[in-house]
């Protein structure tokens, strides 16, 4: 028989592995660690790395290594800043401040900042990140792009802070693309324009500029100077869109500004949400307001409430002004509603009343007499579910006038209801409920289509509404429609002078209350240069 060699049993494979690493270390690199530069984490000769892993590498550059975004100045136009280039270790490199036009600055980063600017434009460019205070140190300087603000606050302050010499902020953004400032910028309120500012929205190329609110913003706007191009927000806010008032001096103003306050009628008919006041004026200094549009405001679009005592007159040059509560509302002072060259003053598709002149406003508590000096102008006047125009609560050293409006087609959901119980009419047109005032005009007005009574005087004064002659000054009256309706009533003790005036057919009689005097003594529309009769909508 034949004896096999004897052989030593084989270990399993799993305790050889084990032995072996008892016996070596393995230099891997790439396991991860938690602290740059640190040893300890890491195998024998390695180190751990700016991209936080274990190598050799990291440890040979240990005395060289730098952590990207720190610099420093070789001199004064050159920075030396560490870069990711190098994700282990980082590496200097040169940063051109002077190619750059900016300077290095030794006393703050060590880095390339923007050079002191003496200029009084100032430039806000949503699409940087640059804001005040901190590096690059923004100045608003036009060039480069990274020393203008990025934020319109920091650029107003900066604006504000060269007063009393005259500064502009001059807004930028990309060709053809929004520019939006608010929430996405960081924005404060109320963004303040000083009186010594110019706030100019994009030119083209670049798309329209907007201020955007945000909730809980009681005001989103102060201006003191100028504003001009910029579309105002109210993203959520329920304060004020655009507040005007002013300092020692100087006149505030908005030219081609549009508000919108982001309101909407509820089932009942009511605005609810959005801004409480699309544009305010007040104070002593006046104001001048050309071609701003306010709509979906949950109050007035435009409320006047100037200093009585001033002679400063806020000057409302053509706009529009609707699909709000209310359209105008002229509390106090002196007011001027006027065309702006060609284009007139559109105040139309509001919930309550058109124009409000005096200290009561729809849904709020009566706020006292007021004493008004209110000029109203080629004002058309039209389609508001309250009256059209409604006159009242004012001081008797007041002065209204109202000339060349339209006033059609408004009073159809709440015109105001006047007179002594078991008499009571509706005036969807004009309402005047006054004692006598300092003076009262109403010359070359269309009054027509309007529910209830067109011209409606509730008073125990006497008033005129009589030109001198036939001509221009003539009012028109037309389309009276509801039943018992007149083109010029008076409920009171008073009287009107109704002669030479239009009325919506013949005899003129037909057309007005009892206390309403002369109005057989009436005129042609369209001829001898008298207002042409509108033509009546469809019933």
């Amino acid at each position: 028989m034949r004896l096999r060699p004897r052989t030593a049993p084989r270990a399993p494979l799993a305790l050889a592995a084990a032995l072996l690493l008892a016996g070596c270390e393995v230099d891997v690199d790439g396991a991860p660690c938690a602290a740059v530069g640190e040893i300890s984490d890491c195998p024998d000769a390695q180190a751990c790395g700016n991209d936080l892993r274990c190598s050799a590498r990291a440890l040979a550059c240990a005395s060289s290594r730098c952590t990207p975004g720190e610099s420093m100045c070789r001199d004064g136009a050159t920075a030396v800043r560490c870069t990711a280039r190098d994700a282990v270790c980082g590496r200097w490199e040169d940063d051109d401040c002077a190619g750059r036009t900016m300077v290095c600055g030794v006393g703050r980063s060590q880095a390339c900042e923007c050079p002191e600017y003496a200029g009084t434009t100032i430039v806000a460019d949503p699409r940087v990140a640059s804001r005040r205070g901190a590096p690059p140190f923004p100045t608003g300087q036009p060039e480069p792009p990274e020393c203008r603000f990025g934020r319109l606050w920091d650029a107003l302050a900066a604006a504000s802070s060269l007063a009393p010499t005259a500064a502009t902020v001059e807004i930028r953004g990309a060709a053809g693309a929004p520019v939006v400032f608010g929430a996405g910028t960081g924005e404060g309120w109320p963004l303040a324009v000083a009186a010594n500012v110019v706030l100019l929205g994009a030119a083209a190329p670049a798309g329209p500029t907007t201020i955007r609110g945000a909730p809980g913003a009681a005001r989103l706007v102060e201006v003191q100077g100028a504003l001009e191009g910029v579309r105002v927000e109210g993203g959520g806010a329920s304060g004020e869109g655009v507040a005007l008032s002013c300092g020692a001096s100087g006149t505030p103003s908005l030219d081609a500004v549009a508000v919108d306050g982001g309101a909407w009628l509820d089932p009942d008919g009511l605005f609810t949400a959005g801004l409480a006041a699309g544009v305010t004026v007040g104070g002593s200094c006046g104001a001048r307001l050309a071609g701003v549009q306010v709509s979906a405001v949950a109050g007035p679009a435009l409320t006047l409430a100037l200093d009585p005592a001033s002679a400063a007159t806020a000057d409302v040059l053509g706009g529009c002004f609707g699909e709000s509560e209310v359209g105008i509302w002229i509390r106090g002072g002196k007011v001027s509603v006027r065309p702006d060259g060609a284009t007139g003053t559109v105040v139309s598709a509001n919930a309550e009343e058109g124009i409000v002149v005096g200290g009561i406003q729809p849904r709020l508590p009566p706020t006292g007499n007021a004493t008004v000096d209110a000029t109203l102008q080629g004002v058309t006047v039209l389609a508001n579910g309250g009256t059209g125009l409604s006159i009242q609560s004012v001081l008797g050293t007041s002065r209204v006038r109202t000339t060349a409006c339209d006033v059609a087609e408004n009073g159809a959901a709440r015109a105001a209801i006047y007179g002594p119980s078991g008499g009571k009419r509706t005036a969807g047109g004009v309402f005047v409920a006054l004692g006598p005032i300092a003076a009262f005009g109403f010359a070359g007005n269309r009054v027509w289509a309007n529910a209830g009574d067109q011209l409606a005087f509730f008073s125990d004064t006497g008033w005129s509404v009589a030109p001198a002659a036939c001509g221009a000054d003539s009012n028109v009256f037309a389309c009276v429609t509801d039943v018992g309706a007149g083109a010029v009533a008076l409920v009171g003790t008073g009287t009107v002078q109704a002669a030479r005036n239009v009325w919506p057919a013949l005899p003129p009689h037909d057309w007005v209350t009892a206390t309403v005097a002369n109005a057989d003594d009436y005129c042609v529309a369209g001829s001898g240069g008298v207002p042409a009769k509108p033509a009546c909508p469809a019933p």
